[in-house]
């Protein structure tokens, strides 16, 4: 039996240890809202992974055909009907310059086996893990994720992050700690990665991440010290400290539960 962290975990705990708790320890679930822009983004993803599914001849006109059945689906004064229209055009092109090998490739990494961890947090995975209703003898604890693309530009392999919307600084140092993380996940099961760019593709404009080995390696062994901490906190409750922000909390699923 595996378990699996991931780095959404571990930007949960980082944001909220409660939050983390309830989602990832007692796997409840709470009343997720509805958030427009993860959705649009969702749906971004998934025709880029089904544009390379289709014939490099046929591409062009089929993903623009997809995007135009799609927008045909939202209400006419939906904002993101107008946006999905405007990468009707835009798309096309992208996914037309770019050879892409893989989407959406899941890669994964053992980060520890049992002699490495605490008794506590031993129990406590085997409790989790029983949670989901999986039992069986723990192998270790294992990192993983799903990465948006491989693909060859400029004759170089490089790693792919898609995303929409806009550029914003506020944002990119996770992004990019999200991809360094995954690049150095590659190279562990073999598959060499010279580059790594986030290309957002609503304006058509890729960034660049520093995915030197040394930086991809450095980034990876700090992810790891955090889960080593998180999983020291066991299963307790009390261990997961609650971080209150007006602004987070009220839009958080678990809001009534924490103000109880």
């Amino acid at each position: 039996m595996r378990y699996y962290l991931s780095q959404s975990a571990l930007q949960s705990f980082e944001k909220c240890p409660r939050k983390y708790f309830y989602y990832y320890i007692l796997r409840y679930k709470g009343e997720m809202p509805f958030i427009a822009p993860m959705s649009f983004g969702i749906l971004v993803h998934n025709l880029i992974e089904r544009a390379y599914d289709i014939n490099e001849a046929d591409r062009k006109e089929v993903l623009a055909n997809m995007i135009m059945a799609e927008a045909s689906k939202m209400d006419f004064d939906d904002p993101y009907q107008e946006r999905l229209m405007k990468l009707r055009k835009k798309l096309p092109n992208i996914c037309a310059a770019i050879d892409v090998l893989e989407t959406e490739l899941y890669v994964s990494n053992k980060l520890f086996d049992i002699t490495q961890l605490s008794a506590e947090a031993i129990s406590a995975i085997i409790n989790i893990q029983k949670r989901r209703g999986k039992d069986g003898d723990l192998e270790g604890v294992w990192f993983g994720g799903f990465i948006d693309a491989i693909g060859i530009m400029n004759e170089k392999k490089v790693a792919i992050d898609w995303k929409t919307g806009k550029f914003s600084r506020m944002w990119i140092k996770k992004y990019e700690r999200q991809l360094q993380l995954y690049t150095q996940l590659l190279r562990l099961n073999n598959n060499y990665i010279s580059q790594a760019k986030i290309i957002y593709v609503e304006n058509n404009f890729e960034h660049n991440v520093d995915a030197k080995p040394a930086s991809c390696e450095n980034e990876y062994a700090k992810m790891k010290d955090a889960f080593r901490d998180v999983l020291a906190l066991g299963d307790f409750i009390e261990n997961f400290e609650m971080i209150k922000k007006p602004e987070e909390c009220d839009s958080c699923s678990y809001d009534l539960i924490c103000n109880e």
